[in-house]
Protein backbone atom coordinates (compact mmCIF):
# COMPACT_ATOMS: atom_id res chain seq x y z
CA UNK A 1 0.00 0.00 0.00
CA UNK A 2 2.99 2.33 0.51
CA UNK A 3 3.97 1.76 -3.13
CA UNK A 4 0.57 3.05 -4.24
CA UNK A 5 0.80 6.05 -1.94
CA UNK A 6 4.20 6.80 -3.45
CA UNK A 7 2.86 6.45 -6.99
CA UNK A 8 -0.05 8.76 -6.18
CA UNK A 9 2.34 11.35 -4.70
CA UNK A 10 4.65 11.13 -7.72
CA UNK A 11 1.79 11.46 -10.19
CA UNK A 12 -0.97 13.30 -8.31
CA UNK A 13 -2.86 14.19 -11.50
CA UNK A 14 -3.51 10.59 -12.55
CA UNK A 15 -6.94 9.15 -11.84
CA UNK A 16 -5.69 5.63 -12.71
CA UNK A 17 -3.23 5.58 -9.80
CA UNK A 18 -5.90 7.09 -7.54
CA UNK A 19 -8.40 4.38 -8.59
CA UNK A 20 -5.82 1.63 -8.00
CA UNK A 21 -4.96 2.99 -4.57
CA UNK A 22 -8.64 3.33 -3.64
CA UNK A 23 -9.33 -0.25 -4.77
CA UNK A 24 -6.45 -1.52 -2.68
CA UNK A 25 -7.80 0.31 0.37
CA UNK A 26 -11.27 -1.09 -0.30
CA UNK A 27 -9.88 -4.62 -0.59
CA UNK A 28 -8.11 -4.08 2.74
CA UNK A 29 -11.45 -3.17 4.35
CA UNK A 30 -10.54 0.50 4.74
CA UNK A 31 -13.86 1.75 3.39
CA UNK A 32 -13.68 5.40 4.49
CA UNK A 33 -10.15 5.83 3.15
CA UNK A 34 -11.13 4.10 -0.09
CA UNK A 35 -14.08 6.45 -0.61
CA UNK A 36 -11.85 9.47 -0.05
CA UNK A 37 -9.47 8.21 -2.75
CA UNK A 38 -12.29 7.31 -5.16
CA UNK A 39 -13.71 10.80 -4.77
CA UNK A 40 -10.30 12.27 -5.58
CA UNK A 41 -10.13 10.02 -8.64
CA UNK A 42 -13.60 11.19 -9.71
CA UNK A 43 -12.42 14.81 -9.54
CA UNK A 44 -9.35 13.98 -11.62
CA UNK A 45 -11.20 11.95 -14.24
CA UNK A 46 -14.84 12.98 -13.99
CA UNK A 47 -15.79 11.15 -17.19
CA UNK A 48 -14.16 7.83 -16.22
CA UNK A 49 -17.00 5.37 -15.46
CA UNK A 50 -14.66 2.94 -13.66
CA UNK A 51 -14.39 5.24 -10.66
CA UNK A 52 -18.14 5.26 -10.13
CA UNK A 53 -18.45 1.51 -10.79
CA UNK A 54 -15.78 0.77 -8.20
CA UNK A 55 -17.37 3.16 -5.71
CA UNK A 56 -20.61 1.26 -6.20
CA UNK A 57 -18.84 -2.04 -5.50
CA UNK A 58 -17.23 -0.54 -2.36
CA UNK A 59 -20.60 0.63 -1.08
CA UNK A 60 -22.04 -2.84 -1.73
CA UNK A 61 -19.27 -4.51 0.28
CA UNK A 62 -19.97 -2.04 3.07
CA UNK A 63 -23.67 -2.95 3.11
CA UNK A 64 -24.94 0.31 1.61
CA UNK A 65 -26.92 -0.89 -1.39
CA UNK A 66 -28.87 2.32 -1.98
CA UNK A 67 -25.60 4.27 -2.30
CA UNK A 68 -24.20 1.53 -4.56
CA UNK A 69 -27.21 1.93 -6.87
CA UNK A 70 -26.53 5.67 -7.07
CA UNK A 71 -22.89 5.19 -8.09
CA UNK A 72 -23.65 2.39 -10.55
CA UNK A 73 -26.13 4.81 -12.13
CA UNK A 74 -23.39 7.48 -12.31
CA UNK A 75 -21.16 4.96 -14.06
CA UNK A 76 -23.87 4.10 -16.60
CA UNK A 77 -24.41 7.78 -17.37
CA UNK A 78 -20.79 7.83 -18.53
CA UNK A 79 -20.86 4.45 -20.29
CA UNK A 80 -24.39 3.08 -20.80
CA UNK A 81 -23.09 -0.11 -22.43
CA UNK A 82 -20.73 -1.35 -19.74
CA UNK A 83 -22.03 -4.88 -19.16
CA UNK A 84 -20.36 -5.20 -15.73
CA UNK A 85 -22.10 -2.13 -14.37
CA UNK A 86 -25.38 -3.11 -16.00
CA UNK A 87 -25.13 -6.56 -14.45
CA UNK A 88 -24.22 -5.43 -10.95
CA UNK A 89 -26.90 -2.74 -10.90
CA UNK A 90 -29.48 -5.26 -12.15
CA UNK A 91 -28.34 -7.75 -9.51
CA UNK A 92 -28.82 -5.25 -6.67
CA UNK A 93 -32.19 -4.09 -8.01
CA UNK A 94 -33.35 -7.71 -8.35
CA UNK A 95 -32.00 -9.36 -5.22
CA UNK A 96 -31.19 -6.84 -2.50
CA UNK A 97 -32.52 -7.71 0.93
CA UNK A 98 -34.02 -4.22 1.26
CA UNK A 99 -37.35 -4.02 -0.57
CA UNK A 100 -36.92 -0.24 -0.90
CA UNK A 101 -33.84 -0.83 -3.09
CA UNK A 102 -35.39 -3.46 -5.36
CA UNK A 103 -36.97 -2.51 -8.70
CA UNK A 104 -37.92 -5.52 -10.78
CA UNK A 105 -38.78 -3.70 -14.01
CA UNK A 106 -35.49 -1.80 -14.08
CA UNK A 107 -33.57 -4.94 -13.07
CA UNK A 108 -35.05 -6.89 -15.99
CA UNK A 109 -34.35 -4.08 -18.45
CA UNK A 110 -30.71 -3.68 -17.34
CA UNK A 111 -30.03 -7.43 -17.19
CA UNK A 112 -31.57 -8.01 -20.62
CA UNK A 113 -29.36 -5.25 -22.02
CA UNK A 114 -26.27 -6.81 -20.39
CA UNK A 115 -27.23 -10.23 -21.79
CA UNK A 116 -27.64 -8.74 -25.28
CA UNK A 117 -24.28 -6.97 -25.05
CA UNK A 118 -22.55 -10.22 -24.05
CA UNK A 119 -24.37 -12.32 -26.66
CA UNK A 120 -26.07 -14.36 -23.93
CA UNK A 121 -22.77 -16.14 -23.32
CA UNK A 122 -21.86 -15.00 -19.78
CA UNK A 123 -23.15 -17.24 -16.94
CA UNK A 124 -22.93 -14.42 -14.35
CA UNK A 125 -25.01 -12.14 -16.57
CA UNK A 126 -27.59 -14.87 -17.22
CA UNK A 127 -27.72 -15.73 -13.52
CA UNK A 128 -28.45 -12.07 -12.82
CA UNK A 129 -31.11 -11.98 -15.51
CA UNK A 130 -32.75 -15.01 -13.87
CA UNK A 131 -32.75 -13.12 -10.55
CA UNK A 132 -34.45 -10.18 -12.25
CA UNK A 133 -37.07 -12.41 -13.87
CA UNK A 134 -37.79 -14.05 -10.51
CA UNK A 135 -38.15 -10.68 -8.79
CA UNK A 136 -40.61 -9.68 -11.54
CA UNK A 137 -42.61 -12.87 -10.90
CA UNK A 138 -41.53 -14.42 -14.22
CA UNK A 139 -40.48 -17.70 -12.65
CA UNK A 140 -40.62 -19.83 -15.82
CA UNK A 141 -38.24 -17.39 -17.50
CA UNK A 142 -36.05 -17.40 -14.38
CA UNK A 143 -35.87 -21.21 -14.39
CA UNK A 144 -34.98 -21.41 -18.10
CA UNK A 145 -32.39 -18.64 -17.80
CA UNK A 146 -30.62 -20.02 -14.72
CA UNK A 147 -30.59 -23.48 -16.33
CA UNK A 148 -28.78 -21.99 -19.32
CA UNK A 149 -26.36 -20.21 -16.94
CA UNK A 150 -25.74 -23.51 -15.14
CA UNK A 151 -24.96 -25.30 -18.41
CA UNK A 152 -22.53 -22.58 -19.47
CA UNK A 153 -20.84 -22.41 -16.07
CA UNK A 154 -20.44 -26.17 -16.00
CA UNK A 155 -19.03 -26.23 -19.54
CA UNK A 156 -16.58 -23.48 -18.55
CA UNK A 157 -15.48 -25.43 -15.48
CA UNK A 158 -16.81 -22.81 -13.07
CA UNK A 159 -17.56 -25.40 -10.38
CA UNK A 160 -17.53 -22.83 -7.56
CA UNK A 161 -20.68 -21.08 -8.80
CA UNK A 162 -22.73 -24.20 -9.56
CA UNK A 163 -24.09 -24.94 -6.04
CA UNK A 164 -25.31 -21.35 -5.61
CA UNK A 165 -27.02 -21.34 -9.01
CA UNK A 166 -28.60 -24.74 -8.27
CA UNK A 167 -30.02 -23.32 -5.01
CA UNK A 168 -31.47 -20.39 -6.94
CA UNK A 169 -32.98 -22.80 -9.48
CA UNK A 170 -34.80 -24.55 -6.64
CA UNK A 171 -36.11 -21.22 -5.37
CA UNK A 172 -37.41 -20.24 -8.81
CA UNK A 173 -39.01 -23.66 -9.28
CA UNK A 174 -40.86 -22.93 -6.00
CA UNK A 175 -41.91 -19.49 -7.30
CA UNK A 176 -39.63 -17.64 -4.88
CA UNK A 177 -37.18 -14.85 -5.68
CA UNK A 178 -33.58 -14.81 -4.46
CA UNK A 179 -32.19 -12.38 -1.86
CA UNK A 180 -28.52 -11.55 -1.58
CA UNK A 181 -26.44 -9.98 1.19
CA UNK A 182 -23.99 -7.94 -0.87
CA UNK A 183 -21.83 -7.06 2.13
CA UNK A 184 -20.52 -10.64 1.91
CA UNK A 185 -19.46 -10.18 -1.74
CA UNK A 186 -15.73 -10.05 -2.35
Amino acid sequence: HREYQGAVRLNPGSSLEQISFATLLSDMGRFTDALTEYKKAAQLGADDPRTYYLMGKAYLRHGQSAEAVKYFGESLQRDPNDFQTLTWLARVLAADQDAAVRNSAEAVSLAERAATLTGGEQPFVLDTLAMAYAEAGRFKDAVATVQKALQMAEAAGAQKTLPEMQQRLQLYQSDKPFREDFSKEQ
